[in-house]
């Protein structure tokens, strides 16, 4: 799945800014899909820090395109050991699962292996609100079908009707309605 069109730039920064900067790239965005699953040009919802039940794991960003298209992205500045797990813990709900890094992180040809053959997608993150989408997400085909009413739940019961970013709880909830 591509999800992001290609920048370059300048690395630096936090980790929360990453995601922020990501949130809101994403939250500008409109999927476009086959129109067979009948959502060409919508806007999703994006949610921040979400915590996952039985998994043990808080998703930095979850992208809620429709209840059948949830996208989860792990953000880290170096770390890639941990965040691969992130990731692939991830797949037990979502239909996509990506990482996002910075380039610096230097990943090695084991771990590239590794994210290819997960299915998981890979962000590279420039700062300044550049990224580049280097691997794209495969739909992932065996998430737990208990495990999805669950989090479709988790996402439905954010109430929230925003024009903006606020804070609510420790999670944000992008919305454009």
């Amino acid at each position: 799945m591509n999800i992001l069109p290609v920048y370059s730039g300048q690395n630096g920064g936090s980790e929360y800014e990453m995601q922020d900067q990501l949130m809101d790239l994403l939250h500008k965005k409109s999927f476009h899909m086959t129109p067979e699953n009948h959502y060409i040009g919508k806007k999703a919802k994006i949610y921040k820090e979400v915590r996952i039940p039985n998994i043990g794991r808080i998703s930095d960003i979850i992208v809620h395109v429709t209840d059948r298209v949830i996208i989860n992205i792990e953000c880290k500045l170096v770390d890639y050991t941990v965040v691969f797990e992130q990731a692939k813990d991830h797949l037990y709900w979502a239909d996509y699962s990506y990482i996002c890094i910075c380039p610096s992180a230097c990943l090695p040809n084991y771990v590239f292996h590794k994210i290819i053959m997960q299915g998981i997608g890979l962000i590279y993150w420039f700062g300044n609100n550049q990224f580049v989408e280097v691997l794209q997400a495969y739909k992932n085909k065996k998430y737990s079908k208990e495990m999805r009413p669950v989090m479709l739940k988790i996402l439905k019961s954010k109430q929230q009707k925003l024009t903006g970013l606020e804070e609510n709880e420790g999670q944000l909830l992008l919305d454009d309605k």
